[in-house]
């Protein structure tokens, strides 16, 4: 099981960092965590761009650097942390990607919020948040919606490879008093596409039940090991696309935590990819745990 000691949460001053802020101190307080540090970037080219507008005011970096420190601090003063939560106002200069990896290295885990009530989510940093997922080599938690209490209801993605065990370790340590809703997905060819490799209905039907034979073996012998874990789980098979039914299963078992990896085993079953975690990271509801 993973070890986690402390977490980083980055804020940019929004309303969903502020809900990633919110969700990373409840979970030092349920976890008995020793250490949550709260980050945020100013960027220069933007201090140096006001610099010049304003004339080349020599006062105007400290004051900016006054501003984002008292907004900081502000924050933390409303989220008003539990006593025995040791909570860390952190203000860094440099471009957000680099500074946020070289003070993730003191963590043991990111936390960033989701973005508005668009149709189509973004997250907090926009796209330095998706080169953040795909540089950091530890978890990052995405936070959807402000923290009402504890993780209640965990969907985790799994695959059968070493990546989905670690998603489900994952699972267990952030959300130990959880249900766990173990779901394999596998992506089938379709008739049409089985054409162009000249495969028959038949043939094609086969390797389907194949498949399917093969994932409830998988899933069968999973959920043997998961037995006397002391924590309520259950599992399903599904067919189709697998960021479409993620989210369909997320929404149905009301899930308020998805956990998925970033990688996935280089076989057909493979669904765990880059442009379905982030389909899910954009079009889920619920918070969404990315791991390694």
């Amino acid at each position: 099981m993973p070890t986690v000691q402390s977490i980083l949460a980055i804020t940019d001053f929004s309303l969903g960092a502020r809900h990633a802020v919110e969700r990373s101190i409840r979970l030092a307080d349920e976890l008995g965590l020793s250490r949550v540090g709260v980050l945020h970037v100013l960027e220069r080219g933007l201090v140096n761009s006001l610099r010049q507008l304003f004339g080349g005011a020599s006062d105007l970096p400290d004051s900016f650097d006054v501003g984002a420190r008292q907004t900081l601090d502000r924050l933390l003063r409303e989220l008003d942390a539990p006593a025995g939560v040791q909570v860390e106002a952190m203000l860094r200069d440099g471009r957000p990607l680099a500074a946020v990896l070289a003070a993730a290295e003191d963590f043991d885990m990111l936390v960033v919020g989701a973005r508005g009530q668009t149709k189509r989510h973004k997250l907090a940093l926009g796209t330095t948040s998706r080169s953040l997922l795909r540089a950091h080599p530890e978890p990052v938690l995405v936070v959807r919606e402000a923290p009402e209490g504890p993780y209640r209801r965990v969907l985790v993605a799994v695959d059968f490879s070493e990546y989905s065990e670690t998603a489900l370790e994952w699972a267990r340590t952030l959300a130990p008093g959880a249900s766990l809703n173990l779901v394999h997905v596998f992506d089938n060819p379709s008739p049409r596409s089985a054409s162009y490799v000249r495969v028959s209905h038949d043939g094609l039907a086969k390797f389907r039940r194949r498949m399917r034979m093969k994932a409830e073996k998988r899933m069968e012998e999973l959920v043997a090991e998961l037995q006397g874990i002391g924590q309520p789980f259950d599992s399903r098979i599904v067919e189709g696309d697998p960021a479409t039914l993620l989210l369909e299963q997320a929404a149905a078992l009301e899930a308020d935590l998805l956990v998925i990896c970033k990688h996935a085993r280089p076989t057909t079953e493979q669904f765990l990819l880059g442009s379905v975690t982030l389909r899910v990271l954009d079009d889920s509801h619920c918070d969404v745990l990315v791991v390694q």
